[in-house]
């Protein structure tokens, strides 16, 4: 399965760890692969907003395509800037 692999197990260990979910817009400049750079292997994108307030989720099956503008959710490790 990998890192990259999700479920209930992995979520609630990352949780106890502190991590959180997040908004990131996605830009031109800072796209999904600048999002897994930042935030490391063990973040997990869960799903996307679109301008128009359309979700698409993020599973191991369904892998959506954001767009610049999109907002994606993750849930990422806890950061000093917000607190955690």
């Amino acid at each position: 399965p990998g890192a990259r692999a999700g479920g209930h197990e992995r979520l609630t260990k990352l949780a106890k760890a502190g991590y959180g979910t997040r908004a990131t817009p996605l830009t031109s400049e800072f796209d999904l692969d600048d999002w897994r750079a930042q935030h490391g292997e063990e973040a997990l994108p869960l799903f996307l907003i679109a301008a128009d307030g359309a979700v698409a989720f993020f599973a191991t099956d369904r892998k959506p395509s954001p767009a610049r503008g999109d907002t994606l959710i993750g849930f990422v490790a806890p950061t000093e800037e917000r607190g955690t």
